[in-house]
């Protein structure tokens, strides 16, 4: 069975660098999976799951944005942040949650500080999800 050379790239350093089956990324659409023989493309990735399915294991990270680079025989990721599941702190997840929703409760939508503040709604309760699988 055909292969991917899968990289997974953070600005500190190269997390994994491995031979895989399939990837799973949160792309700005919706979750992606790219397999051997994908069309090539360029996406950002906004933040959720990472999962990279090998035969005898399967990897999982949380990716707080990014993009991705994909060919017919590779995946390159290059996130602004991965975090194994484990590293994953939901108390101070929601915590950092529950303050910006209270933030956002009638600020008006021209406020420069109401996207900054919806980007950390949408990390935080993404991150969340993950913690709880």
């Amino acid at each position: 069975m055909a292969k991917l050379h899968v990289e997974l790239v953070t600005p500190e350093r190269i997390l994994l660098s491995i031979e895989a089956e399939e990837v799973v990324l949160p792309a700005h659409s919706g979750l992606m999976g790219v397999r051997p023989g994908h069309t090539p493309l360029y996406a950002a990735l906004k933040p959720g799951p990472l999962e990279i399915k090998c035969a005898d294991k399967n990897f999982r990270y949380y990716v707080r944005g990014g993009f991705v680079e994909v060919g017919p025989t590779q995946v390159r990721v290059l996130a602004d942040e991965a975090e194994e599941p484990s590293a994953l702190n939901p108390q101070a997840a929601q915590k950092r949650l529950a303050q910006a929703q209270e933030k956002l409760k009638g600020m008006p939508l021209d406020n420069p500080e109401h996207a900054k503040l919806s980007t950390l709604v949408e990390e935080e309760m993404a991150l969340l999800a993950m913690a709880a699988h």
